[in-house]
């Protein structure tokens, strides 16, 4: 590959790249300002990357069942710690947004790699990389909040790289940062094992790799994990659906569970996945699929559903993988079926990619999904004033119980739940009673977890509890504070807003 001929190109990219994530940062920080985000997941990473500063452990108390617990025992991810530094330069939620974004983003940059080392032209490698960025689950993952398949993704496309330009000590180095990202990913480097023993025949290092990836696998999943959960561990628990990822291995309805689910959605999951790429294109490299083999696997047969949506972040580190396969398939089929050019491939699979991506977009675009009804406006921060003062009221050592949508803003603390949990603990209970949806899909995770009805009911007797006391009514922001007198309210007036929000719902 000669890189000094790609410096025009190479300009294109970095410029392209820079664009993207502009965009992306944007409306990240737009859903985030506008009360979109959600405290289970950019919140507990806010959370954990505090407790890790403060005490060298990421802990975290925003999940049930809202007691400390270490977090490598609900997922394994080391690799957090490698960000602390960067976090303790910006310790807010906005800097995990940026890093999210920045994070996926560089992913094309080995898919561009990849390309010229197969000698596809740097137009088409741009092009390429253009499919990643457009593809419906890359911008579900880029707009989900933080999460660790940020850092695996372009691990991910640095690992294929290795395999296509044989850089071993490249290879073998992704393959450690990778089993750092995520419990499940030692399946992974078994795929990855497999692919370099097919790809160079070189069995014994291949299958070494292979074997090693599942006994890590395993070692995560049942020693190092429980050890870390102590007695609550949920991973492979089949009493406890949302959490139990994995429960398919040990326990037999599980199991039967997991082949209806492959039987049924997730028929609809994969052939979404490869509709993509027109079904044939990865699979003529079949052998490049390997690495995805796990991963795709562990979101078949997971009891959550949402594992199988391109509006989460689970498949985004699926996505280098079945890019550069169907790039190998492309110049495979290519070479055996002259009649279909693979600068012709390339633009079918851009087009398919640049459609579907377009409707599903989180993006404010005309006629696109915008399932959390991002709007650049919300970049003004218009309760900007409300949140300054309401964390004014509440120190770090004070206990919080908080909504879910506006539990990021408050989360750098010791001990913060996700209302209504933890309501027996708080001293101070945060919420915003105001729908910030409208748009169906939007139930996937905020506003308020639990039915909008149940939400009500609960802040209903909230106002009724002697022991509570309203602090703070502004804007629709409600504070609530245990053991303090009331500030002068006319509480009609918060039942006015919460039957306009039921009757809104």
């Amino acid at each position: 590959m000669r890189i000094k001929a790609d410096n025009n190109y190479v300009m294109i990219l970095g410029i392209g790249l820079l664009v993207y994530a502009g965009l992306f940062t944007a409306a990240s920080l737009a859903r985030f300002y506008g009360l979109g985000s959600s405290v289970l997941d950019l919140g507990v990473f806010d959370q954990i990357f505090w407790y890790i500063l403060h005490r060298g452990a990421p802990l975290s108390t925003i999940n049930s069942p809202f007691i400390e617990r270490h977090w490598f025992g609900f997922h394994f991810s080391p690799i957090l710690y490698a960000l602390a530094p960067v976090y303790a330069l910006l310790p807010y939620p906005q800097t995990l947004l940026v890093l999210n974004v920045l994070l996926v983003t560089s992913a094309a940059i080995p898919i561009y790699l990849t390309a010229r080392h197969w000698q596809i032209s740097p137009g088409l490698a741009l092009i390429w990389c253009a499919i990643f960025l457009v593809n419906p689950y890359v911008q579900g993952g880029v707009m989900w909040d933080f999460h660790e398949v940020a850092i695996a993704a372009p691990v991910m496309g640095f690992a294929l790289y290795a395999v296509a330009a044989r850089r071993k000590v490249l290879f073998l180095c992704m393959l450690l940062l990778l089993l750092l990202c995520k419990e499940h990913y030692g399946l992974t480097i078994a795929g990855f094992g497999l692919l370099w023993a097919i790809q160079y025949r070189e069995y014994r290092s291949g299958m070494t790799i292979s074997v090693l990836g599942i006994i890590a696998f395993i070692g995560i999943l049942c020693f190092l994990m429980p050890y870390f959960s102590h007695s609550d561990y949920m991973a492979l628990q089949n009493n406890n659906p949302p959490h139990a990822r994995f429960a398919w291995m040990l326990h037999k309805d599980s199991m039967q569970n997991g082949i209806i689910f492959v039987a049924l959605s997730d028929v609809i999951y994969i052939g979404t996945l490869l509709w993509l790429f027109w079904f044939i294109f990865p699979l003529y490299a079949f052998v490049w699929l390997l690495p995805a083999a796990g991963d795709m696997a562990v979101n078949a047969l997971s009891y959550v559903g949402a594992m199988r949506s391109f509006y989460y972040y689970y498949s985004l580190s699926l996505m280098p993988v079945l890019i550069i396969a169907a790039m190998r398939g492309g110049l495979i089929y290519s070479h055996k079926k002259p009649k279909l050019k693979f600068s012709e491939i390339t633009m079918l699979i851009f087009a398919a990619n640049l459609l579907f991506g377009y409707i599903a977009s989180p993006l404010p675009l005309p006629y696109a999904a915008n399932i959390w009804e991002t709007r650049f406006a919300s970049l003004a921060r218009p309760y900007a004033e409300n949140i300054a003062q309401i964390k004014t009221m509440f120190p770090e050592q004070k206990i919080l119980s908080v909504q879910d949508n506006i539990g990021s803003f408050f989360t750098r603390r010791a001990a913060i739940y996700q209302f209504p949990g933890g309501l027996d603990k708080a001293d101070g209970v945060i919420l915003h009673l105001h729908l910030p949806f409208t748009h169906a899909l939007a139930i996937l995770g905020p506003p308020f977890v639990i039915p909008t009805s149940k939400y009500i009911s609960i802040v209903q007797d909230l106002l009724k509890d002697k022991q509570w006391g309203i602090t703070y009514w502004q804007n629709g922001w409600l504070v609530l504070e245990r053991n303090k007198p009331s500030i002068p309210v006319n509480k009609a007036d918060i039942q006015k807003v919460l039957d306009d929000m039921l009757a809104a719902q």
